[in-house]
C-alpha cells in the first residue's frame, strides 16, 4: 500500500489521495491489522484494489498477479465505459 500517497508533495498524490483514494479502514494504519485482514502476499502477487475509485480496505483489496492488475487499471475502466476495451497509452 503506497503510504506516500497521503502526502500532497508526493508524485503519487494526484493518483491517490488527490482524487479521494484513502485508507478506508483506519486500523490499516498499523501493519498488524492490515496483515490480520489480508495475510501474507502469495508468491507473484501484490495488493490490488478491486474498485479503483475506492480506497484501501479488506472489502476492496485482494492479492492479484500482474496481468489481473494490468486489466484493472483506471484507463481500462474508462475505456470500457466508452465501449472500447482497448487500453489507453
Amino acid at each position: 500500500m503506497p503510504l506516500a500517497m497521503m502526502s500532497p508533495t508526493s508524485q503519487a498524490w494526484d493518483d491517490y489521495a488527490g482524487r479521494g483514494i484513502t485508507i478506508e479502514d483506519p486500523r490499516w494504519m498499523e501493519f498488524i491489522h492490515f496483515h490480520a485482514d489480508m495475510g501474507d502476499a502469495p508468491p507473484g502477487m501484490s495488493l490490488d484494489r478491486i474498485d479503483n475509485d475506492r480506497g484501501y480496505c479488506a472489502a476492496n483489496c485482494r492479492w492479484a498477479d500482474k496481468k489481473t492488475q494490468a486489466n484493472n487499471r483506471r484507463s481500462r475502466w474508462r475505456n470500457r465505459t466508452n465501449g472500447n476495451a482497448a487500453e489507453e497509452a
